[in-house]
């Protein structure tokens, strides 16, 4: 229980310092505490079964340090490194490290919040759905503790931001240091999703830059922009089939070797065989699960994952109404971006996760993220206080 307590303790020092450097809205507050309280049952889950989160800190040592001048982009030893550092020189108390990570899962998740709570929506059910969104117990339980999905989380909802304060002029220089910081950590932690970002920034680019050619409005800045997002894909590349590969005796790592996926595909498959949450599913039924299932109340792990599939279910068949019935399609960057990423995260957990546990965890970024598109079709909607005709124009 001395990890419990310390979780809570250095949680509400933590919380102590975010609140003296910014006055913050009282539904950032309500969901520090809401965040921690479902760290704190994550902490005793992982302090009474197996973990990855519990090995990464009582099973590690200055190898996993050294490790990092020979593999650098080894996807978990960074992790591991600070870990060791933390508590061989500054405090050894798993509570501390468990509430660092939590509050940078929170971080995440308090920008997509305060992105989707950024404007009232006339649409009652819109805006409680919104609201009650971020207060599923899935979404912060999963992005509490989990080291590296924490960072992710936090480096996918800053890139959000930033493309959405891009396309309503709001950049400011310490919005550009923070999305170069959340780029830099997510290729230490995960270079797979570094790529993702790098395709999904290249993908924006490219429509915007079409458009720009065809309304011969070519800007100098979305060239240039554009030039070095090109240029880091084949880095990304590598990092990336550096990461997938099991055996690199007879592999080129500098191209995307989709041999490389479908080892990686088998081993996963292999090792969630024998387990309790393994997944025998493929195709449509697999797609389905992921993103709506387990469609079961087997134990409380099941009832509250399918509370959460079924709240994400209304989300999407809101969606599916907003573009095919009210016909809101919005070419707006930080849509694409979304969706682009989306994409990317459903294919990998598609081809490559077989464990029910990695999937519920996983596609909490995938929920985030519609999160997102579906306040921005919700904001353009005609039931919406801030529609007007410029809106009209911007939508076409």
């Amino acid at each position: 229980m001395n990890n419990f307590f310390s979780f809570i303790f250095y949680s509400l020092i933590i919380f102590t310092f975010w609140i003296s450097f910014k006055k913050r809205k009282i539904r950032s507050v309500n969901l520090f505490f809401y965040h921690t309280f479902l760290g704190s049952i994550f902490v005793l889950y992982t302090l009474n079964n197996p973990s990855d989160t519990k090995s990464l800190f009582f099973d590690n040592d200055f190898d996993n340090c050294s490790l990092i001048l020979t593999n650098p982009l080894d996807e978990s030893n960074p992790i591991a490194c600070f870990t060791y550092l933390l508590k061989t020189y500054f405090i050894d108390n798993f509570g501390l490290v468990c509430s660092i990570f939590s509050f940078i899962g929170f971080l995440g998740i308090n920008i997509f919040y305060n992105l989707t709570c950024s404007l009232r929506l006339r649409n009652s059910f819109d805006h409680y759905l919104i609201n009650s969104l971020f207060f599923i117990p899935s979404i912060s339980f999963w992005s509490s503790i989990n080291y590296k999905d924490s960072i992710v989380i936090l480096s996918y909802a800053v890139l959000a931001e930033f493309i959405y304060y891009i396309s309503n002029n709001k950049v400011s220089k310490t919005e550009i240091l923070k999305v170069v910081i959340a780029s830099i950590l997510t290729l230490i932690v995960r270079p797979y999703t570094f790529f993702f970002l790098i395709l999904s920034i290249t993908f924006v680019l490219t429509i915007y830059l079409i458009n720009q050619i065809i309304n011969e409005r070519i800007n100098i800045k979305s060239i240039i922009s554009f030039s070095i997002a090109l240029s880091l894909i084949i880095p990304s590349i590598a990092f990336t089939s550096n990461q997938l590969s099991i055996s690199t005796s007879d592999t080129d790592l500098n191209k995307l070797n989709f041999e490389l996926i479908k080892n990686r595909s088998e081993l996963s498959k292999k090792n969630s065989f024998e387990s309790n949450s393994y997944i025998d599913k493929s195709g449509l039924n697999k797609t389905l699960f992921i993103l709506f299932g387990p469609y079961s109340f087997l134990n409380i792990f099941y009832f509250f994952e399918s509370l959460t599939g079924f709240f994400f279910l209304l989300i999407a068949i809101r969606i599916f109404y907003f573009t095919f019935f009210k016909r809101i399609i919005l070419y707006r960057p930080e849509i694409l971006f979304s969706i682009s990423l989306i994409s990317l995260e459903f294919i990998k957990i598609q081809l490559v996760i077989f464990n029910f546990g990695i999937i519920a965890r996983q596609r909490t970024i995938i929920y985030l993220l519609l999160s997102l598109i579906f306040f921005l079709q919700s904001k353009y909607n005609v039931n919406s206080s801030v529609y007007d005709k410029e809106i009209v124009k911007e939508k076409t």
